[in-house]
């Protein structure tokens, strides 16, 4: 037998002997059964109370602070992504105006060399004409072999002033479009300059809105320290309920052990008239037998009957 076992029987025989209405766990059953009896109404209370004063400082307190700080962080979201956007259109247009800049120095000299290609294109075709007249002139004297040799250069001659015509052709139309470009872009420079000028002022004057953004910043840092102090009173609050919900539940099992001790002589009692026959007790409880009733018969009978056994409730 257990040492634990051991303890409830001398329990067990203490109450039996002074007898079930005179012990102070009898007392404590009679007075479980009134309803203004609660042993553990004060842990409850405390559990209530510190749950609302939880709730309550998350409503009042808390939630108040992170709608500010949301809106704060909000505010200073809209007002980066503003200034961003205004400092990306000012370097586009930087951009616009390099490219045309350079685009503009850049036109004479591929004009240029278009004038070069086309002229020595031209000297390209005169020779191939030159060949070919030689070639032709040659046929008729010319041998089997060499009558096919010779057609071949004449089919080669005239591809490649076919293809010396494109080049003259394509280079002719791109001096055309970069000589109208380049009477185009100093217009256009002007204009991006314009828009360069207005661009760079409507980001001095984004900079320069009140508040500031420093300030803006400012006030979203205190809003954050606020709530931060605020998160460490809640954290107490909510320390102080787990231990108010520790002593409750501390004290419910106590309430339950001692609910289950006033029961406990007169299951033992029943279990000995019925010789430690826990079906046939069980079989006479009333349906509405309260559950430490139900645990105190399973005790008295792990202690009374088969304590080497342990019987569940």
């Amino acid at each position: 037998m257990t040492s634990k076992n051991k303890l409830a029987l001398a329990a067990l025989a203490t109450i039996m002997t002074l007898g079930p209405a005179q012990t102070m766990a009898q007392d404590h059953h009679n007075n479980a059964n009134q309803d203004e009896f609660r042993v553990c109404t004060p842990y409850q209370a405390d559990v209530i109370g510190f749950s609302n004063n939880l709730a309550n400082f998350q409503d009042e307190v808390i939630a108040p602070l992170a709608r500010e700080l949301s809106i704060q962080s909000s505010k200073i979201r809209q007002r980066v992504e503003e200034e961003r956007k205004l400092e990306s259109l000012v370097r586009n247009i930087n951009n616009d105006i390099n490219y045309s800049e350079r685009r503009l120095q850049s036109i004479p000299g591929v004009i240029i060399a278009n004038t070069n290609l086309i002229s020595a294109k031209r000297t390209e075709i005169i020779n191939l004409q030159a060949d070919i007249v030689k070639y032709e002139a040659e046929l008729p004297d010319a041998g089997f072999f060499r009558r096919g040799t010779l057609k071949r250069k004449i089919k080669g001659a005239k591809k490649g002033i076919t293809k010396a015509e494109k080049k003259i052709s394509q280079a002719l139309q791109n001096n055309a479009s970069m000589e109208e470009e380049s009477r185009t872009i100093p217009g256009r420079i002007i204009s991006l300059r314009n828009r360069l000028t207005q661009a760079d002022s409507n980001l001095a004057d984004h900079r320069q809105l009140e508040p500031s953004l420093d300030s803006m910043r400012d006030v979203q840092r205190s809003i954050g320290n606020r709530l931060d102090s605020q998160e460490d009173v809640r954290a107490e609050i909510s320390m102080k309920l787990t231990r108010a919900e520790r002593r409750f539940k501390k004290c419910q099992k106590v309430d339950s052990d001692a609910r289950v001790y006033s029961h406990l002589s007169i299951m033992a009692s029943r279990l000995q008239e019925a010789q430690c026959d826990l079906d046939s007790v069980r079989s006479r409880l009333p349906y509405d037998t309260s559950k430490a009733a139900k645990r105190a018969l399973a005790e008295a009978h792990n202690i009374v009957c088969s304590p080497t056994t342990p019987v569940t409730p």
